[in-house]
């Protein structure tokens, strides 16, 4: 997984420009951003390959399911 931040520069269009740390440029629809994101705020963007997101969501919903069977067990 990688994570880049990045702070909103300006919008044209239908796209936002974002400016990484490291100066470059990135054109992204403005429709995938948070509705309430304004001009000089900063995003986090993170790039995963599908094995990474499969791996990820498994990992979640086994720790769901566990902490599903603890709060029975402690039920009962």
């Amino acid at each position: 997984m990688i994570e880049v931040k990045a702070s909103l520069e300006r919008f044209e269009g239908k796209n936002a420009i974002l400016k990484n740390n490291d100066g470059q440029e990135i054109i992204w629809p403005i429709k995938l951003l948070p509705h309430d994101l304004k001009e000089g705020e900063t995003v986090k963007l993170t790039l995963n390959t599908e094995l990474e997101v499969s791996s990820d969501q498994q990992h979640l919903a086994k720790k769901m399911l566990n902490e599903i069977l603890n709060d029975q067990n402690h039920s009962s």
